[in-house]
């Protein structure tokens, strides 16, 4: 019975001391290297949500962001804390969404940013962005709302100021 439990302890112990290692190096900037370590925690606490969470935030730097996607979502089901995962998905959507703009994907960039807000809807960045997808798109309305929202949400954002301007022109030439 002694055994038992400090077989338990020691394997903790072990596990704890890689994610230790693997979020020190990740701290450092080496990923790769902080990736293999974490792996290799999980290994020993494969039911840790912080072990997940950190190797989620390895591979979201190593832009792998299905990957980094599938360990929050198993770390919030793990009982991981609500609010640091749900940050995490929102950024992880977001650089997807980057991701697809910048790759004339303006409709997978309207999901993406959608998702972001989803997870996060305070951050005026999103919505700016997801403002230009649709405007991509012909979404006239849906950006307009959104640029209105950039706006409430930071009234000094000056690209929606502009780009708010600017439809307002267009809007006034229909007429």
């Amino acid at each position: 019975m002694y055994a038992e439990g400090l077989e338990n302890d020691v394997t903790i112990q072990i596990g704890l001391t890689y994610n230790d290692m693997g979020t020190s190096l990740y701290e450092k900037g080496r990923f790769h290297e902080a990736l293999t370590i974490l792996n290799e925690a999980l290994n020993f606490m494969p039911m840790d949500s912080g072990i997940h969470l950190n190797r989620g935030d390895t591979y979201r730097e190593l832009k792998r962001y299905n990957l980094a996607l599938s360990d929050y979502h198993y770390a919030l089901d793990l009982g991981g804390s609500e609010s640091l995962i749900k940050s995490r998905l929102s950024l992880t959507h977001y650089a997807l969404g980057t991701q697809c703009f910048n790759q004339q994907d303006y409709e997978g960039a309207n999901i993406e940013f959608t998702r972001a807000i989803d997870f996060f809807d305070r951050n005026a960045e999103y919505f700016v962005n997801r403002a230009r997808a649709c405007m991509q798109l012909q979404l006239m309305e849906n950006a307009f709302s959104d640029l209105k929202k950039t706006l409430e949400l930071s009234p000094s954002h000056e690209l929606a100021s502009s780009m708010l301007m600017g439809f307002n022109c267009d809007k006034k030439l229909q007429f």
